[in-house]
C-alpha cells in the first residue's frame, strides 16, 4: 500500500502549478534587478560614444531608479483599477522601447529619455510581478513562494549581469543594452499564457494632487541623497532634498484629508507595517552597502579586475538565495517572522564582525566568510518582510502598498550607497592626512597630496612626482581599509537597532495568519484589515483581488 495520503497528493501537484507561474514572475522581476547594474557597467562606453558631459554622468546613472521609485506608486495604483495584468503589459512594453531606444541613441537626450522610461516601466513591472506571487500562489503558501521566487529571481539577475558585462567588454555596450529588453518581451508573451487575470477594484477619483506630490516628493530626495558623496551643503544636495521633504510633507497632508488618497497613508499606524518598511530598507541598505564598498576595496585596493570583482559578489548571492529559499518555507510551516529579523540580525552582524580581521594583502578567501554571513542575513530579512507588505496591504489599495516595497528598497539602498561612500572617504582621508602631518609635511601640502592621489586611483591621472604625493599613495591603501571596516562596523550597528526593533514590533504576530472571513461581497472581516488593533495581518491569506475559489490553481485566461 502507498504510503502517499491524498492530501499530500493534492498539495505536490498544486506546489507544482504556480511553478510556472512563479518563474514567469521572477524573470520579470529580475529584468528589474540586473537593469542598472548592466547599464552601469555599459555607461562608460556609452558616455565615449554619446558624448555624455561629465556633469550628467551622475543623472544618467540614476535617472532609472529615480523614474522607478518616482513612479512606482502610481502604477500600482493603476493595476488597482485598471486590472494588474493590463498593466504589466504595458510596464513591460514600456520596458522594451525604453531601453531599445536608449540601446539605439545617438545622442545623450535620446539615452536619457530611454533611460527614464526604461525605470517607470522596471518599476511599474517589478511592482506588479511582486503583487502577483500571492495571486499565484493561493493560500497557505505565501512564505515558500516569495522564498523561491526570490532565488529565482536574484539568480537570474546574476546571469543577466555577467552577461551584460562579458557583451559590453568584448562586444557592445549597445548589446548588452538589449538583454532587458529581451527579458521583457518574453515576459509579455508568457503573461497572456501562464498569469490569470485579476479583476480591477471599484474606480474612484484619481487623486491627481497627491500623485504629483509623491513623484516629485521621492524624486527629489533620491536626487538629495545621491549628492552626499559630492557635497552635503551644496545646492546640488540641498534644493532637492529640502524640496523634496516638502513635497512629501505636503503628500501626506493631501492623503488625510482626502476622501479617496491615491495611498492609505494611515497604514503607518499599523505597527506591523512600519516593521515591513524598517527591514525593506534595512536588508537593501545592507546589500547596497556591501555591494559597492567590496567593489571599490577589492578594486582600488586589491587590484583585482573587474570581472574578478562582478565574480567575487556570488558567494553573497549565492548564500542569499540559498537563504530565501530555507527562509520561505519555514514561514509558511509557522515559523514566527521576528525568529527571521532576529536570526538575520546575528547572521549580518557576525558577517561585519568578521571584516576587522582584513589587510590590504588579505587573500580572497578571508572575505568568504563575511560574504555568506551577510548574504544569510539579507536573506532572513528579505523574504519575511516581502510578506508583511503583502499581507498588511487593504484591498482597496493591494497593488499601491504592494508597489511602496520597490520605493522602500531604493530609499534604502540610495541611502547605503551615499553613506557608505561619505563614510569611507573621509575615514580615508583622515587616516592618510594624520599620517602625512605625523611625517611632517606641510598642511598646505597634504590637500594637494590628497587629491592627487584620489585622481590617480579613481581616474587614473599621472600621480603628482611629489613627495607627499608619493607618501600620500602609500599611506593611502592601510587607511582605506582602516575605514572600510569602520564603515562596516557602523553598518552592523545600524543593523543591530533596526532589525531588533522591527523584531520587537512583530512580537506578537503569529507565525501562520489563518484566512479572513470573506462575505459574499468578497471583502475581508472588518477585524482582518491593515489598520486592525494588533496589527496582525494577513500573512498567507488568499490574494484580495484573487477571482473565487482560492483553493483552486490558478487557469491561465485570455487577456485582461
Amino acid at each position: 500500500m502507498s504510503d502517499v495520503t491524498e492530501t499530500e497528493t493534492e498539495g505536490a501537484e498544486s506546489a507544482a502549478s504556480i511553478r510556472l507561474p512563479l518563474f514567469v514572475l521572477a524573470v520579470i522581476g529580475a529584468a528589474q534587478t540586473m537593469d542598472p547594474s548592466i547599464s552601469n557597467v555599459a555607461l562608460v562606453d556609452a558616455t565615449a560614444a554619446l558624448q555624455i558631459p561629465a556633469g550628467s554622468l551622475s543623472l544618467a546613472a540614476t535617472i532609472s531608479t529615480l523614474a522607478a521609485a518616482a513612479t512606482v506608486i502610481t502604477s500600482g495604483y493603476l493595476a488597482d483599477r485598471l486590472g494588474r495584468r493590463r498593466v504589466l503589459l504595458a510596464a513591460l512594453m514600456l520596458s522594451a522601447v525604453g531601453d531599445l531606444l536608449a540601446a539605439g541613441a545617438f545622442g545623450p537626450q535620446m539615452y536619457m529619455i530611454g533611460r527614464l522610461l526604461a525605470g517607470a516601466g522596471l518599476g511599474a513591472a517589478f511592482s506588479a510581478a511582486f503583487a502577483y506571487v500571492r495571486t499565484v500562489a493561493g493560500e497557505g503558501k505565501l512564505g515558500s513562494a516569495l522564498g523561491l521566487w526570490t532565488a529565482q529571481l536574484t539568480f537570474l539577475a546574476i546571469l543577466g549581469g555577467v552577461l551584460g558585462g562579458t557583451l559590453t567588454q568584448s562586444v557592445s555596450w549597445r548589446l548588452a543594452m538589449c538583454i532587458v529588453p529581451v527579458l521583457c518581451l518574453i515576459g509579455a508573451a508568457a503573461t497572456l499564457r501562464v498569469l490569470p487575470a485579476v479583476a480591477p477594484v471599484d474606480q474612484e477619483k484619481p487623486d491627481y494632487l497627491g500623485q504629483a506630490l509623491l513623484m516629485g516628493g521621492v524624486a527629489g530626495v533620491l536626487l538629495g541623497v545621491a549628492n552626499f558623496a559630492t557635497t552635503f551643503t551644496g545646492p546640488r544636495t540641498l534644493i532637492p532634498l529640502v524640496g523634496g521633504l516638502a513635497a512629501l510633507a505636503a503628500f501626506a497632508v493631501v492623503e488625510l484629508r482626502s476622501d479617496h488618497p491615491v495611498f492609505p497613508i494611515r497604514i503607518f499606524k499599523n505597527k506591523v507595517f512600519v516593521a515591513a518598511v524598517m527591514v525593506g530598507a534595512l536588508w537593501n541598505l545592507i546589500d547596497g552597502s556591501v555591494v559597492l564598498q567590496f567593489s571599490n576595496l577589492w578594486q582600488y585596493v586589491m587590484k583585482y579586475g573587474t570581472g574578478f570583482v562582478s565574480l567575487g559578489q556570488l558567494p553573497l548571492a549565492a548564500a542569499m538565495i540559498v537563504s530565501a529559499t530555507i527562509v520561505g518555507k519555514k514561514l509558511s510551516g509557522g515559523t514566527r517572522i521576528r525568529t527571521f529579523f532576529v536570526l538575520g540580525v546575528g547572521f549580518a552582524v557576525l558577517g561585519f564582525l568578521s571584516m576587522t580581521i582584513l589587510h590590504t594583502d588579505s587573500p580572497f578567501p578571508v572575505f568568504l566568510p563575511g560574504l555568506m554571513l551577510i548574504g544569510v542575513g539579507i536573506g532572513c530579512f528579505n523574504t519575511p518582510s516581502a510578506s508583511l507588505f503583502v499581507s498588511q496591504a487593504p484591498k482597496e489599495s493591494y497593488g499601491v502598498v504592494t508597489s511602496s516595497r520597490l520605493m522602500v528598497g531604493q530609499f534604502g539602498y540610495s541611502l547605503a550607497t551615499a553613506i557608505s561612500s561619505v563614510l569611507v572617504n573621509n575615514f580615508t582621508e583622515g587616516g592618510v592626512t594624520k599620517k602625512l602631518e605625523a611625517a611632517g609635511v606641510a598642511p598646505d601640502d597634504v590637500g594637494t597630496a590628497w587629491t592627487g592621489v584620489s585622481d590617480f586611483v579613481r581616474m587614473n591621472t599621472p600621480l603628482p612626482s611629489t613627495t607627499a604625493a608619493q607618501q600620500a599613495l602609500k599611506a593611502a591603501g592601510p587607511s582605506y581599509v582602516h575605514a572600510f571596516i569602520i564603515a562596516m562596523l557602523i553598518f552592523g550597528a545600524i543593523t543591530i537597532l533596526v532589525g531588533l526593533t522591527a523584531a520587537w514590533l512583530v512580537r506578537n504576530l503569529p507565525g501562520v495568519v489563518p484566512a479572513p472571513a470573506v462575505d459574499s461581497g468578497g471583502s475581508a472581516a472588518a477585524g482582518n484589515t491593515a489598520g486592525s488593533a494588533d496589527g496582525a495581518g494577513l500573512l498567507d491569506a488568499a490574494d484580495p483581488d484573487d477571482p473565487p475559489a482560492p483553493d483552486s490553481p490558478p487557469t491561465p485566461k485570455g487577456p485582461a
